[in-house]
């Protein structure tokens, strides 16, 4: 198919959307869950606050810092790390100490406010789904991505799903798409990746597949959209909200 762009078209035969901060979520959303992991930890009698903002970089907003770009095996080590340098308890401790918290945290997050969709999102994923295969990639662990899809009702119009714990490497070496490009049988170059964050832009890169920002231009990507609405009303007018 051509999908267009502000700038350009271009002729692909997959569309890959990131998750975080592309489908759904944005920086007050990955702060919300960053909230819920350190409340959970001063219940347990942790408390943390100081360290694991510095080490997640909460109070900033950089798109490049671990609070926005950690990979989801990631968080473990983080809030570990936190509570060793919260309170010198033995590395052993504080894994289990974290092990726990994250899983508690996660099972208790509000999935309303997780998995809010970014405007256009479930539209243009439902369109897309009918001209080629659509697919995530995504830092995130496949059972929340399910989650996810089965939360906005696309399960059906997802074909593949590729995350960080399923390859060698994660974003922004190109692993995660070129696992895509094998399952389906289709050339990386053949690929589009939309995401909202730069790293995305250097994975597709890196994978040698074309790539669409979703919020801002990056000098390595293709090209860029406004919004996920945008890229529905460029290709698809019909679909106008």
């Amino acid at each position: 198919m051509i999908l267009k762009t502000k700038n350009t078209s271009m002729e692909i035969d997959v569309v890959v959307f990131d998750k975080d901060g592309t489908l759904i979520g944005n920086l007050s959303t990955w702060k919300y869950i960053f909230n819920q992991y350190v409340a959970t930890a001063k219940v347990m009698g942790y408390d943390i606050q100081a360290a694991a903002d510095q080490l997640f970089g909460a109070s900033t907003e950089r798109m490049d810092a671990p609070l926005v770009t950690y990979y989801a095996k990631e968080a473990m080590t983080l809030m570990a790390s936190a509570i060793w340098l919260s309170h010198q308890l033995s590395w052993p401790k504080c894994r289990s100490i974290a092990h726990d918290l994250v899983i508690n945290t996660n099972a208790h997050l509000d999935r309303n406010i997780l998995y809010q969709p970014n405007p256009g999102a479930v539209e243009v994923v439902k369109w897309l789904s009918q001209e080629v295969p659509v697919c995530i990639a995504t830092s995130d662990d496949r059972d929340a991505t399910v989650r996810m899809m089965k939360h906005l009702n696309i399960e059906e119009h997802i074909s593949a799903i590729s995350t960080s714990d399923e390859v060698e490497q994660g974003k922004p070496a190109p692993d995660i798409l070129l696992k895509l490009s094998q399952e389906l049988s289709v050339p990386a170059e053949r690929m589009v990746l939309i995401g909202a964050n730069e790293v995305d832009a250097f994975t597709a890169c890196n994978a040698h597949a074309k790539s669409i920002m979703v919020g801002h231009f990056h000098p390595q990507a293709t090209d860029w959209v406004k919004d996920l609405q945008e890229l529905l009303d460029l290709n698809h007018p019909s679909k106008l909200q």
